[in-house]
């Protein structure tokens, strides 16, 4: 607990308010966190939108994720801050986190539309919506970007994969590969979920032969995924190709292969 005090009897900076916040990333901390800014007014610390940004980032890591939309509108808005795109991008990582609907549509429909227009807030909006099980608004706000980048892509993809739209997943990779993007480690590990989830072994062989022409470096979680996904196929022979061609096996391989 943070008790108020006088400024004669503290000495803070804003650096030592950022380690506070930090060191209460409780599911409590929305409670500490009144109590914090009433200090700093107290010290004549001013505190910024970086500030309270921080303070939400934490908030969202605490376990109780509705706390940062809380504090959102609460303090951050009534202290008479302007949002930005961190601001947002804390929010919705934060209604992601909770799962709630509502919420999301609701964060969407007040973000401007200068803000809207930034990359990075449109991925996270993607990912927010298939977390809060929306599937079909995640592919509307996917299609509907100016621009895309892999992240782009591998966001939606594993989105689809999660809520087992494999086949769309496979026509986005697609539409992916015929807009010259690379696929990258990411974007081949999220494919094994799509063609594990449809038990195709002919697209299993397709994506391994791409790996063993395109991937020189073995990353061993693309590894133990592409195992995973002849396992499922059942093909038991292929996981052992690949078990036995990884020189440095984590344990994760080691367990793959174990369950296989």
């Amino acid at each position: 607990m943070i008790e108020l005090v006088s400024k004669e009897k503290i000495d803070l900076t804003l650096n030592d308010c950022f380690h506070l916040v930090k060191l209460s990333g409780t599911p409590e901390s929305y409670y500490l966190i009144p109590q914090l800014l009433e200090v700093m007014r107290l010290t004549g610390i001013t505190f910024n939108l970086i500030f309270l940004n921080s303070v939400m980032s934490t908030l969202t890591k605490s376990g109780n994720p509705l706390a940062s939309w809380k504090f959102f509108n609460d303090v951050l808005k009534k202290e008479g801050f302007v949002p930005n795109g961190v601001s947002y991008l804390c929010v919705i990582k934060a209604i992601g986190e909770s799962g709630q609907l509502g919420l999301a549509s609701s964060v969407h429909k007040e973000i401007p539309q200068h803000i809207l227009k930034e990359e990075r807030v449109l991925n996270s909006i993607v990912l927010m919506y298939s977390k809060c099980g929306d599937i079909q608004k995640s592919l509307e706000v996917f299609n509907g970007m100016e621009s895309r980048s892999v992240v782009s892509y591998n966001i939606i993809l594993d989105a689809l994969a999660e809520n087992e739209r494999y086949q769309e997943a496979l026509v986005i990779f697609g539409r992916m590969k015929q807009e010259g993007f690379h696929w990258d480690v990411k974007t081949l590990t999220v494919f094994t979920k799509s063609i594990t989830g449809l038990k195709d072994i002919s697209k299993a062989n397709e994506l391994y032969d791409y790996v063993l022409l395109h991937q020189k470096q073995k990353d061993n979680y693309l590894w133990s995924s592409l195992m995973t996904m002849f396992s499922k196929c059942g093909d038991i022979d292929k996981v052992r190709t690949i078990y036995e061609s990884i020189q440095e096996k984590t344990m994760v391989v080691h367990n793959v292969m174990i369950d296989s």
